[in-house]
Order: C-alpha cells, then sequence, then structure tokens
C-alpha cells in the first residue's frame, strides 16, 4: 500500500509550502525533485514503501543500502519502481575495514566474560565488522539499476569509481560526519 504525504493530510501539503520561495532550485533540478527534502536513509529501518512515499510528494525518498544484502537491495529497488517512477537515491558506506587488534580484543573479551556469564549469555563475541563494504558488487548494482542518486557516507569510493557512477547518469551525493571528512569531500 502507498501512502503520500498528502493522502495523510488531504489538502494541507499545498498550504504548508505555499509562500516558501527557494532562492536557488539548481540542486532541486539536479535531483529532479520538487522540493528540497531528502529523506534519511536509515539503512535497514526505512524501506521502499516509505520512499515511494516521500518521493511520490516531490522529495526524494532514499534506500539505505549499507546493513543489506544486494540482493535485498535489488528487491527494495523493485518495490519502489512499482510504487513510483520519481527519483530515488541509493545510499553506501564507504567506510574502511576496522583495524582489529588480536591481543586487545582478547583481553576485552575476557573481561567481558564474567558479565556475559551472570546475565546467562552465550560467549563473548569475536570482534568483527558486520557490514559489507562498497564493492564491486554493490557498484554492479547501481550501473544495473540507474538510480537518480547515489550518495555516500564515511568517505567516497575511488576517483574512478565515482567517474563510472556519473557516467551512468547518477547524482553523486556524500555526507561528511567530520570537519576533516568534509574538508575531504
Amino acid at each position: 500500500m502507498t501512502i503520500s504525504i498528502e493522502t495523510a493530510l488531504p489538502g494541507r501539503c499545498d498550504k504548508l509550502l505555499e509562500g516558501i520561495a527557494w532562492p536557488r532550485t539548481d540542486l532541486i533540478e539536479c535531483l529532479g525533485i520538487t522540493h528540497p527534502i531528502i529523506q534519511a536513509p536509515m539503512g535497514g529501518f526505512a524501506g521502499s514503501a516509505l520512499a515511494a512515499a516521500v518521493s511520490n510528494t516531490g522529495a526524494l525518498g532514499s534506500l539505505g543500502t549499507a546493513p543489506l544484502p544486494t540482493q535485498v537491495v535489488r528487491d527494495q529497488i523493485e518495490e519502489f519502481r512499482r510504487a513510483s517512477n520519481r527519483p530515488v537515491n541509493l545510499n553506501f558506506f564507504t567506510h574502511p575495514a576496522p583495524c582489529i587488534d588480536p591481543a586487545a580484543a582478547g583481553r576485552v573479551r575476557a573481561r567481558l566474560a564474567f558479565y556475559y556469564g551472570l546475565l546467562g549469555l552465550d560467549a563473548v563475541p569475536e570482534p568483527s565488522d558486520p557490514l559489507p563494504r562498497f564493492d564491486e558488487e554493490r557498484l554492479q548494482l547501481i550501473l544495473d539499476v540507474r538510480p537518480r542518486v547515489i550518495s555516500f557516507m564515511f568517505g567516497l569510493p575511488p576517483a574512478e569509481i565515482v567517474t563510472l557512477i556519473k557516467r551512468a547518469g547518477c547524482f553523486v551525493l556524500s555526507s561528511a560526519t567530520t570537519v576533516a571528512e568534509a574538508r575531504a569531500l
């Protein structure tokens, strides 16, 4: 079921936006949207129904792909496209792999073992990196489905990858989580 803001608030959307003038429209024109609003991707929590509802109102709906297997992302894009013909943003993480020091991890696990036992939990897990990397498979997904917007968190992939994405007709955005990251972007 597709729900739009207009459905939820009949006749009120235009009144909410009445009298608001945006001095520059180049970003919304590049993104192919009407309103300068981008839904936060919220990987794994905000799915295709919400993204389609946001896009159908003229803003930019987003799908957070970071924690999801590639096939799940493909399925969400198909669901989105059944519900909307508007632009969508796919968001990816480009964080570096964590450096896990086995000795330090062993010391932490040993300290936590007592508390895990007290709470009746299984053994303290080994540290891991739970999020998939931005890799060839995710790049191929982008090149196959060609969404209007691709956004990245925690940096950008290498320049040659960004060039490929742009050549596929996608507009690239990135979020900065620190001042240093903003300068790098």
